[in-house]
Protein backbone atom coordinates (compact mmCIF):
# COMPACT_ATOMS: atom_id res chain seq x y z
CA UNK A 1 0.00 0.00 0.00
CA UNK A 2 2.62 2.38 0.96
CA UNK A 3 4.91 1.67 -1.81
CA UNK A 4 1.62 1.98 -4.36
CA UNK A 5 1.06 5.61 -3.00
CA UNK A 6 4.40 6.90 -2.36
CA UNK A 7 6.51 5.26 -5.20
CA UNK A 8 10.21 6.69 -5.63
CA UNK A 9 9.58 8.70 -3.04
CA UNK A 10 9.40 5.70 -0.07
CA UNK A 11 13.05 4.68 0.54
CA UNK A 12 14.14 1.90 2.79
CA UNK A 13 17.25 0.49 4.39
CA UNK A 14 18.80 -1.55 6.72
CA UNK A 15 19.92 -1.17 10.67
CA UNK A 16 21.96 -3.26 12.90
CA UNK A 17 20.49 -4.09 16.57
CA UNK A 18 23.16 -4.74 19.20
CA UNK A 19 23.23 -6.16 22.83
CA UNK A 20 24.45 -4.18 24.95
CA UNK A 21 25.13 -6.86 27.84
CA UNK A 22 27.56 -8.76 25.91
CA UNK A 23 29.98 -5.95 26.92
CA UNK A 24 32.82 -6.90 28.76
CA UNK A 25 34.32 -4.21 31.50
CA UNK A 26 38.03 -5.36 31.10
CA UNK A 27 37.87 -4.82 27.24
CA UNK A 28 36.66 -1.96 27.56
CA UNK A 29 39.06 -0.59 29.74
CA UNK A 30 41.99 -1.88 27.57
CA UNK A 31 40.57 -0.15 24.23
CA UNK A 32 39.83 2.98 26.60
CA UNK A 33 43.79 3.23 27.26
CA UNK A 34 45.09 3.36 23.84
CA UNK A 35 45.14 6.93 23.65
CA UNK A 36 47.21 7.77 20.67
CA UNK A 37 49.90 10.17 20.98
CA UNK A 38 48.97 14.02 21.53
CA UNK A 39 45.20 13.17 22.21
CA UNK A 40 43.96 14.31 25.26
CA UNK A 41 40.51 12.41 26.04
CA UNK A 42 37.61 14.66 28.61
CA UNK A 43 34.07 14.24 29.57
CA UNK A 44 32.20 16.93 27.53
CA UNK A 45 31.79 20.18 29.55
CA UNK A 46 29.91 23.24 28.75
CA UNK A 47 32.62 25.05 26.97
CA UNK A 48 33.46 21.47 25.15
CA UNK A 49 29.72 21.50 24.45
CA UNK A 50 30.13 25.11 22.70
CA UNK A 51 33.26 24.34 20.89
CA UNK A 52 31.88 20.82 19.57
CA UNK A 53 29.91 23.06 16.84
CA UNK A 54 32.73 24.60 15.51
CA UNK A 55 35.59 22.28 15.63
CA UNK A 56 33.24 19.01 14.79
CA UNK A 57 29.37 18.06 13.87
CA UNK A 58 27.60 18.83 16.81
CA UNK A 59 27.80 15.78 18.97
CA UNK A 60 24.15 17.15 20.23
CA UNK A 61 21.44 16.70 17.74
CA UNK A 62 18.73 16.04 19.95
CA UNK A 63 19.11 18.25 22.74
CA UNK A 64 17.50 21.62 23.31
CA UNK A 65 20.84 23.55 23.76
CA UNK A 66 24.18 23.21 24.83
CA UNK A 67 23.12 23.73 28.54
CA UNK A 68 20.44 20.85 28.21
CA UNK A 69 22.81 18.48 26.87
CA UNK A 70 25.32 19.06 29.62
CA UNK A 71 22.72 19.00 32.01
CA UNK A 72 20.99 15.28 30.87
CA UNK A 73 23.21 13.66 27.98
CA UNK A 74 26.69 12.15 28.11
CA UNK A 75 29.87 13.04 26.32
CA UNK A 76 33.54 12.32 25.42
CA UNK A 77 35.35 13.97 22.88
CA UNK A 78 39.20 13.79 21.69
CA UNK A 79 41.63 16.62 21.37
CA UNK A 80 44.43 16.79 19.75
CA UNK A 81 45.87 20.27 21.07
CA UNK A 82 42.81 22.60 21.82
CA UNK A 83 40.72 21.30 18.35
CA UNK A 84 38.17 18.90 19.02
CA UNK A 85 38.57 16.09 16.51
CA UNK A 86 36.44 13.28 18.00
CA UNK A 87 33.36 12.82 20.15
CA UNK A 88 31.28 9.90 21.60
CA UNK A 89 27.77 10.78 23.08
CA UNK A 90 24.41 10.40 24.23
CA UNK A 91 22.13 10.63 20.56
CA UNK A 92 19.02 10.38 22.80
CA UNK A 93 18.30 9.49 26.46
CA UNK A 94 15.65 7.27 28.09
CA UNK A 95 14.98 6.25 31.54
CA UNK A 96 17.88 3.30 31.88
CA UNK A 97 19.63 4.09 28.87
CA UNK A 98 21.24 6.24 26.16
CA UNK A 99 21.58 5.79 22.01
CA UNK A 100 25.52 6.33 21.77
CA UNK A 101 26.50 8.53 18.50
CA UNK A 102 30.37 8.95 17.67
CA UNK A 103 32.01 11.24 14.97
CA UNK A 104 34.76 11.88 14.26
CA UNK A 105 36.63 14.61 12.13
CA UNK A 106 38.01 13.22 8.54
CA UNK A 107 41.51 14.16 8.78
CA UNK A 108 41.87 11.96 12.46
CA UNK A 109 39.97 8.75 11.46
CA UNK A 110 41.70 5.55 10.91
CA UNK A 111 43.90 6.33 14.24
CA UNK A 112 42.08 4.52 16.96
CA UNK A 113 40.28 7.82 18.02
CA UNK A 114 37.09 7.01 18.08
CA UNK A 115 37.74 3.40 19.72
CA UNK A 116 38.79 5.33 22.87
CA UNK A 117 36.29 8.12 22.97
CA UNK A 118 33.26 5.47 22.42
CA UNK A 119 35.63 3.07 25.48
CA UNK A 120 35.77 5.95 27.71
CA UNK A 121 31.87 6.72 27.39
CA UNK A 122 30.83 3.22 27.39
CA UNK A 123 32.86 2.80 30.34
CA UNK A 124 31.22 5.47 32.02
CA UNK A 125 27.79 4.01 30.84
CA UNK A 126 28.38 0.91 32.85
CA UNK A 127 30.04 1.99 36.07
CA UNK A 128 26.81 4.38 36.45
CA UNK A 129 24.31 1.78 35.71
CA UNK A 130 23.18 2.97 32.53
CA UNK A 131 22.74 0.70 29.44
CA UNK A 132 25.08 1.99 26.21
CA UNK A 133 22.49 1.21 23.64
CA UNK A 134 24.09 0.63 19.95
CA UNK A 135 22.08 0.91 16.39
CA UNK A 136 24.12 1.07 13.24
CA UNK A 137 23.30 2.47 10.28
CA UNK A 138 25.59 1.11 8.09
CA UNK A 139 28.05 -2.15 8.11
CA UNK A 140 30.76 0.15 8.89
CA UNK A 141 29.00 1.33 11.92
CA UNK A 142 28.41 -2.38 12.99
CA UNK A 143 32.02 -3.44 12.65
CA UNK A 144 32.35 -1.36 15.37
CA UNK A 145 30.44 -2.12 17.74
CA UNK A 146 31.02 -5.46 17.32
CA UNK A 147 35.23 -4.18 18.15
CA UNK A 148 34.01 -2.57 20.89
CA UNK A 149 32.05 -5.74 22.09
CA UNK A 150 28.66 -5.92 21.11
CA UNK A 151 27.12 -8.65 19.99
CA UNK A 152 24.55 -8.60 16.80
CA UNK A 153 20.86 -8.81 17.77
CA UNK A 154 19.08 -7.83 14.85
CA UNK A 155 19.18 -6.80 10.63
CA UNK A 156 16.00 -4.85 10.66
CA UNK A 157 14.45 -2.66 7.60
CA UNK A 158 14.01 1.19 8.06
CA UNK A 159 11.85 3.17 5.52
CA UNK A 160 12.08 6.82 4.86
CA UNK A 161 9.85 9.56 2.33
CA UNK A 162 12.22 11.85 0.51
CA UNK A 163 10.26 15.14 0.44
CA UNK A 164 8.40 15.95 -3.19
CA UNK A 165 10.73 19.14 -3.65
CA UNK A 166 14.16 16.86 -3.14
Amino acid sequence: MFFQLHGERLKKSQRFEFLWDSLDIDHIHILKERVPKGIDIRRVDLDLAYRTNDDLETIMHCFNSHEDFVRQGIGFCALSGEKIVSGASSWIICNEGIEIQINTHPDFQRRGIATVVAAALIEYCLEKGIKPHWDAANSISAKFAEKLGYTLDEVYDVYWLVPNNA
